[in-house]
Formats: C-alpha cells, structure tokens, sequence
C-alpha cells in the first residue's frame, strides 16, 4: 500500500507497431481502410471464382459419365 495517500498509476505500457494517430480503426485514413478491405476481399473473391467452376464441371463429368453409362447399356 502507498502511504502518502495517493493512487498508484499503474505502469505505463509501450505499445508497439501502428503508430498513435492510426492506433484506432475509425481514425484509419480511408486509403488505409479501402487497401485493408480489397486485401481482405480479393482471397475470398479467388476462392469463389475457382470454386463454382469446379463444382459446375464436376456435375457435367458426372453427367456425361452417367449418360455414357446409360447408352452403353442400351445400345
């Protein structure tokens, strides 16, 4: 306890990294946050354009597949 009647602070903690005046998202400058939201959108925007096709082509090789199966067997 501290005697002299006052409240301790406690220690001061250095941060390191995002400099003070970018320290918070709303105070980002809006450069900053347009970068931050194309880096984040372009992986999920890839993961999407390579995923329908594959799902589109693997229905049509089943298809296909299913339909030569069907032939053979009537023909």
């Amino acid at each position: 306890m501290n005697d002299s009647g006052q409240e301790s602070k406690p220690p001061e903690i250095e941060f390191v990294g995002a400099p003070t005046q970018f320290a918070d998202a709303q105070e980002v400058p809006e450069w900053v946050a347009n970068i931050a939201k194309l880096i984040i959108f372009l992986p999920a925007a890839w993961v999407t354009a390579t995923t329908i096709p594959i799902i589109v082509f693997s229905i049509l090789g089943v298809c296909l597949l299913f339909s030569c199966l069907l032939l053979s067997l009537v023909f």
